[in-house]
């Protein structure tokens, strides 16, 4: 059985992999070393090898991405139908919604226009700034990256509403809870936005958060539906 894997590793990872599949051979492979010869021969691939590379090989029994989502992969011809596909959904949480917040404090605060101003010696004041206490806050996509990015919020103070694809149960530090239908209405009583970036929807690419005269950094927004105001 050979199997291929793209992601970093370090030694004792290494290790890991040789215990766990000591009859296999594993081949530890950047993604631009692996061969069509090397993946149409693989039985198993350990990381996010671009879906165009792929042409349902006979031999592949497993694909275990790195990235949490599956765009692509499920399309026709990229894998075989016994082809078992696999993403690392869940593990990227508490990174990415500390990173989230991490550059929601940057916009909000201006700590960005600071930084470089400061490297120039230029100490002048760029006016008000918002804080997370007491404001408002959407999250459109309440999985496991955006549910952590709503709880960090909520914990600093933030009133946070929420939207999902499909009614669930409401957790009791959420303030509201709604589906697509409500987008329109939660979203006018907020002053930040989240979107998770997979929802290819119209109606989130004109999506504006409060009113005009609330919203002075724009609402935080992924890169594909960034619409901001000053």
């Amino acid at each position: 059985m050979k199997v291929i894997v793209t992601h970093p590793v370090t030694e004792q990872q290494k290790k890991d992999f040789q215990v766990a599949a000591p009859n296999a051979e594993l081949l530890f492979l950047s993604v631009d070393d692996v061969s069509e010869e090397l993946l149409a021969e693989a039985s198993v691939v350990i990381g996010t090898i671009p879906p165009s590379r792929f042409h349902a090989y006979e031999k592949l029994q497993l694909l275990q991405l790195g990235n949490a989502g599956t765009d692509g992969y499920t399309d026709p011809g990229v894998l075989a139908p016994h082809t078992i596909l696999a993403n690392s959904s869940g593990a990227y949480g508490l990174a990415i919604s500390e990173h989230m917040l991490a550059q929601l404090l940057m916009m909000i605060k201006r700590l960005n226009s600071y930084y470089d101003m400061q490297k120039e010696k230029n100490w002048c004041d760029l006016g008000p700034v918002r804080g997370i206490y007491d404001s408002t806050t959407l999250v459109v996509g309440m999985g496991d990256i955006g549910g952590e990015f709503a709880r960090r919020m909520h914990l600093l103070g933030s009133h946070v509403l929420s939207i999902r694809r499909h009614a669930g149960e409401k957790p009791d530090w959420l303030d509201a809870l709604g589906t697509m239908a409500q987008l329109d209405e939660l979203a006018a009583e907020s002053g930040l936005c989240r979107l998770r970036a997979s929802w290819h929807t119209g109606n989130l690419a004109s999506l504006r958060c409060g009113a005009p005269e609330e919203i002075e950094a724009g609402c935080y927004f992924n890169q594909r539906r960034t619409r901001q105001r000053d």
